[in-house]
């Protein structure tokens, strides 16, 4: 028969997978499991939700039964009982069905636990993905007639994706056969009579870390270094201690990011010392990728002038405008971290306070973030009191954090284009031109886009907008053209607030309309 170029005979040629990951069996690291209930799910599991979930790449809730309304932004799974031992049974089915070829180790907590997700990803990256593990607070069986223990489930239990393989041809019999009051204490069973793998809280020199928490215990004064370096803690009685648990974890969590990367910076300058270029080939800020150098006149980045109240270089064109909004806070911001570095640098030998800011420059670099070179007038005491007013420059850079790709709708022509037009109490005199630029451009040849007006009161405009509405003629065009084009609808949304920007407005707008929706503001 014939052959075909991929050296098969006379048959369909081969079909290669989506995405090159799944090709290659590249998995992710973690999911996690919330286990919660129907009166937990609108309070614990949503703390758990705003702790944990922006920090994980899977976060997933399980519960017997729920309500009609499912908290927003939670992936729920409903098993449709409340047995706690067909709960934990659907629950590791569930996972086995859907997700054991996606990720290598499973995480499974209570919603009344608090989780520190920094270590506990920490932990799976250290670990190998092939180990048959049970890892967590070991606890003895009730009646201590088993050999082994199993991982008691308040603090939570990190199981192996080969586990759960090795597990999996027996769940059925272990729901049939294995009688107990607990979850945790069912699952334990399961693990050991068919695996023979017994729950640990120590494996090749890890040790899982937990804390049980105590009655109206203040975390900011609780000095017990095993709270400190906890993975999980628990018991969490309601979301406002989730959220102190939290805060406490976030600040300790900083300082030790903090600490490495002063840690990190000593070394990158002892090892630069050591290259050819010697201390030369360490940039400022250490660790800060080196500014963008042109290769044309047309590739040099542009510096901007400012003062403490003006810019000069304004959106419009303008060669001058009031500095306001984010750019005053920026400015502002700047000066105050500069005056905090020259005082840390030269107490307490001398005090610095600032007089005035001479001049300003600001340039964005695409490479490294927004650096600015600061002329300021400072007034220079010693310890003994004397005083001295001295100029002295200064260079800050606010670095780029992490670039991260934001996936982006596939555009076509068939795409519809969601224009949004925010108005204020000033520009409502140019809604008139607006629209009728609009029309001739988008009504009149049917574009597929569809314009939205976002009119923004502030609260005292809002009071009176039932007797006297500032957006009462901008409203009646609307309709007029709606009456004049057939087919076309022009939706309007008020909004109250006294402090508006494009981010906000962009907050409101996206929860009208999919994820995937295009719009152009």
């Amino acid at each position: 028969g014939a052959v075909g170029l991929n050296g098969a005979s006379g048959c369909c040629p081969s079909r290669r997978t989506r995405y090159i990951s799944t090709e290659l069996g590249m998995r992710q690291r973690l999911l996690v499991g919330v286990l919660t209930s129907k009166s937990t799910l609108g309070t614990l599991a949503v703390a758990v939700n705003r702790t944990l979930a922006h920090r994980l790449e899977r976060l997933v809730y399980f519960t017997g039964t729920r309500g009609r309304k499912v908290p927003h932004g939670m992936t729920v799974v409903t098993h449709g009982d409340e047995r706690p031992i067909w709960n934990m049974y659907q629950t590791v089915r569930y996972l086995l069905e859907h997700y054991v070829n996606d990720f290598d180790w499973f995480f499974l907590v209570q919603d009344d636990t608090y989780t520190e997700a920094h270590r506990i990803n920490r932990l799976v990256a250290h670990l190998s993905i092939d180990t048959l593990l049970y890892l967590g607070r070991p606890e003895e069986f009730i009646g201590g007639d088993t050999d082994g223990r199993y991982c008691y489930g308040g603090f939570g239990f990190l199981l192996s994706r080969s586990l759960l393989l090795r597990l999996q041809p027996h769940l059925e019999s272990c729901r049939n056969d294995i009688l107990s009051s607990r979850p945790d204490e069912w699952l334990g069973r399961c693990i050991i009579d068919h695996t023979a793998v017994s729950c640990t809280e120590e494996h090749e020199g890890l040790l899982y870390q937990y804390f049980e928490l105590g009655k109206n215990v203040n975390p900011e004064h609780e000095t017990d270094l095993r709270f400190q370096s906890a993975f999980t803690v628990h018991p969490v009685l309601d979301p406002v201690q989730m959220y102190r648990l939290h805060k406490y974890f976030a600040q300790v969590e900083l300082e030790r990011t903090y600490l490495e990367i002063e840690q990190l910076q000593l070394e990158i300058q002892n090892a630069s010392s050591l290259s050819a270029d010697g201390d030369h080939s360490a940039t400022w800020p250490v660790g800060i990728p080196p500014p963008f150098q042109p290769k044309t006149r047309f590739e040099v980045l542009r510096w901007d002038y400012f003062t403490e109240d003006q810019v000069y270089a304004c959106v419009d064109g303008s060669p001058k405008c009031e500095l306001q909004g984010v750019d005053l806070a920026d400015v502002a911001d700047v000066v105050a971290t500069a005056m905090e570095e020259l005082n840390r640098k030269y107490q307490p030998v001398l005090h610095v306070r600032k007089q005035q800011l001479v001049n300003g420059y600001r340039r964005f670099d695409p490479t490294r973030g927004m650096e600015y070179t600061l002329d300021l007038q400072v007034e220079v005491v010693t310890q003994k009191g004397h005083s001295r007013s001295v100029t002295k420059r200064v260079h800050l850079v606010r670095p780029l954090s992490e670039v991260e790709i934001i996936p982006m709708p596939y555009v076509t022509e068939a795409s519809r284009i969601n224009v949004i037009l925010p108005l204020t109490a000033h520009d409502r005199d140019h809604a008139a031109r607006f629209l009728e630029t609009y029309a001739a451009a988008a009504f009149e040849s049917n574009e597929n886009a569809v314009l939205t007006f976002l009119f923004i009161y502030d609260p005292f405009e809002a009071q009176q907008v039932t007797q006297n509405d500032i957006f009462a003629p901008v409203k009646a065009q609307i309709t007029e053209y709606e009456r004049k084009y057939a087919g076309v609808k022009i939706p309007w949304i008020s909004v109250k607030t006294d402090a508006p920007s494009q981010i906000k407005v962009m907050d409101i707008i996206s929860k009208k309309h999919p994820v995937d929706t295009l719009f152009f503001v």
